[in-house]
């Protein structure tokens, strides 16, 4: 077997799927350096297009979803996100991570494709065989070739970007950032808040606060009390206010996991509008409006135990 065969039989061996002829194979291999021969130039644009398009697919089908959407204009519609990916820049590292220059030619090392590469004396010289942007135009040369061969079959090309590059790896890495379903309570969602953060889940909370002595009392004779709740990567930002420093917390901090985890209640959706309170009883919760209003015994009958 020369060279030429044993390329061939190695490309099959890392995509998954034979060339027709060892006349595309001579092509894949073959650098633009070298004058009056068939180069790798067209297959490697075919293969950085198809690549993109590809990876995107793939995430998609592996974090892509739709999911409530909590705005005032489509209350109770859906709209589409992507698991453990918040916005443009962060899929752009996931897309940029799997067809970086460094991570295609980290893939041809590990196949020790280089070897195969036809280049001008003048590339030799300059040691090209050994560049990072050779070996990743070597890359896309080969899914390139792998698309005209199998006349741009989509099937095909999905199953060989697959095979060669290490998805799971990746999805993996932004799935284990997605948060871990929890379960809590208003009483537990200070405890539950804290961990997440110390786990990486989500930056550590920030709380505010103000007393009495700025908001006055209700007409019941109970402190007013508020308090904000940060979290900076989540673009989390609330305020409370409540009947009490602690109740306003743990309010604050349960309407946080509310929208981390999608949760809808009275209390989730609270808007400190219209003078609007939350008091607690007895482990009831109501939200009452007014200036230092308070609520009235009968208002109990219809309160939200959480």
């Amino acid at each position: 077997m020369n060279k030429l065969e044993e390329a061939k039989k190695r490309i099959f061996e890392v995509t998954g799927y034979m060339l027709k002829g060892l006349a595309t194979t001579q092509q894949v291999l073959t650098r633009s350096s070298v004058v009056g021969a068939e180069n790798n130039e067209i297959f490697e644009m075919y293969g950085d297009a198809i690549l993109k398009a590809n990876v995107m697919q793939i995430i998609h089908e592996r974090l892509g979803g739709l999911r409530s959407d909590d705005s005032i204009y489509f209350k109770g519609d859906n709209v589409y996100a992507l698991r453990g990916i918040r916005n443009e820049g962060e899929l752009h590292e996931a897309v940029t991570k799997l067809i970086s220059n460094e991570m295609l030619a980290k893939q041809i090392d590990k196949w020790d494709m280089a070897k195969y590469l036809i280049m001008s004396q003048s590339d030799e010289r300059n040691q090209v065989r050994d560049q990072v942007k050779a070996k990743a135009d070597l890359f896309e040369a080969m899914i390139g070739a792998v698309a005209v061969s199998c006349d741009f079959d989509q099937k095909v090309l999905k199953q060989v970007v697959e095979k060669m590059l290490p998805i799971d790896e990746i999805i993996k890495d932004i799935a284990s950032k997605v948060m871990p379903l929890v379960e809590f309570t208003i009483d537990t969602s200070v405890t539950v808040l804290k961990e997440l953060a110390e786990k990486g889940f989500c930056h550590e909370p920030q709380y505010e606060y103000s007393g009495p002595e700025m908001l006055d009392y209700y007409e019941n004779g109970e402190p007013c009390w508020s308090c904000t709740c940060t979290v900076g990567d989540k673009g989390f930002r609330k305020v409370v206010f409540a009947n009490s420093k602690k109740i306003a917390k743990k309010c604050v901090a349960y309407m946080a996991l509310c929208k981390f985890f999608e949760v809808t209640n009275s209390i989730a959706q609270y808007k400190p509008v219209k003078d609007a309170h939350i008091f607690e009883k007895d482990g009831k919760y109501l939200i009452v409006e007014g200036l230092r209003k308070a609520p009235k015994p009968e208002d109990w009958d219809n309160a939200l135990r959480l």
